[in-house]
């Protein structure tokens, strides 16, 4: 019987582990689990370490609790009912276990530690946002640990969907997002080009978002910037152009801005500088509404940590500063 083997597991072997007190017609479930299993009083008495009779006892008890019969007698084997309540208990024993070991692990590692996952961009203002609240929460939260979440291997959603991250930062939406994951716009700018000094599409005037259709954009093999590429992309095509792109192996923004060729662009928000990576670029912004660059947080809403509200709750306090401009920061 596969379906029960989880619980069965659980059933045998809790006394061997630390227990918390249970209602009777939880202990007892555990119980008629093992019991199914061996079908033998005898053989179930002895795997729970208790006696026959008390065996016996607590079984009868739960079916008067219940209001129904689990088993037929002679020989012992389940009744329909019987049948039903162990593929819903099973279930319910799994999850009261899983919320009983995820509440013992916060208590064990501390609800004050948070991983964020994002594209390490150290002049970009989502990270300057990050780091302000960072320090913010360190100043007024006794134990407050941060750790960056950074990975070629998975994107940021991706690190908060398998559980190694906590929080994501993000520049488009997810296209499905689960029950246990919320998504929050953080803030939005118009989109600011940035293309070699020599690129013969900064030559038009006024600039327009179409002036730069015959560009590439770059991306990297590192999963950790596939968002913020394809961020990239939709703002282009948000204004009805598609655009070809180039590969290369970056770690960081600075792979992507100090090498840019004559015909190549990376785009970001009006608030991000990349001069300082190349002193041969030149940051253009146009004035077209559809070319907009947004920000989103991404997380986990069953983390259990109430350091994830706050610091979601703090980034967004922060960001306001930064719609402002920077006078505001």
């Amino acid at each position: 019987m596969i379906v029960i083997e989880y619980a069965l597991d659980a059933a045998c072997h809790r006394r061997e582990q630390e227990t918390i007190q249970e209602e009777p017609v939880i202990a007892y479930s555990r119980e008629f689990i093992c019991l199914c299993e061996c079908l033998s009083f005898a053989k179930a008495a002895k795997k729970l370490n208790v006696s026959q009779p008390t065996l016996s006892r607590h079984i009868l008890e739960l079916e008067t609790q219940l209001g129904f019969k689990l088993f037929s007698r002679n020989p012992l084997c389940l009744t329909a009912a019987g049948k039903y309540y162990l593929e819903a208990i099973v279930g319910v024993i799994e999850r009261i276990d899983a919320i009983v070991a995820k509440g013992r692990e916060i208590d064990t590692t501390g609800n004050n530690s948070l991983t964020v996952s994002m594209a390490p961009f150290d002049l970009g203002v989502y990270s300057n946002i990050v780091y302000d609240t960072v320090a913010f929460m360190r100043r007024e939260t006794p134990g407050f640990q941060y750790e960056l979440y950074s990975s070629r291997l998975h994107t940021e959603y991706e690190a908060v969907l398998a559980g190694r991250a906590d929080v994501a930062v993000m520049f488009r939406e997810p296209e499905e997002l689960p029950e246990s994951i919320a998504c929050d716009l953080l803030l939005e700018f118009p989109c600011m080009i940035w293309a070699h000094e020599g690129n013969p599409a900064l030559s038009a005037s006024p600039l327009r978002v179409e002036d730069f259709s015959r560009c590439k954009l770059v991306n990297s093999t590192n999963k950790v910037f596939q968002d913020f590429f394809e961020a990239e992309v939709n703002a282009f095509r948000q204004c009805g152009i598609e655009l070809g792109y180039r590969t290369r192996d970056a770690e960081n923004m600075a792979d992507f801005f100090s090498g840019l060729q004559l015909d190549e662009i990376k785009v970001t928000s009006a608030m991000e500088i990349a001069s300082p990576y190349n002193r041969q670029l030149r940051g253009v912004m146009i004035d077209d509404p559809r070319f907009r660059f947004p920000t989103y947080l991404v997380y986990r809403k069953d983390s259990g940590k109430l350091v994830v509200d706050e610091f979601v709750r703090t980034c967004k306090a922060i960001a306001k500063r930064y719609e402002k401009g920077p006078q505001g920061c």
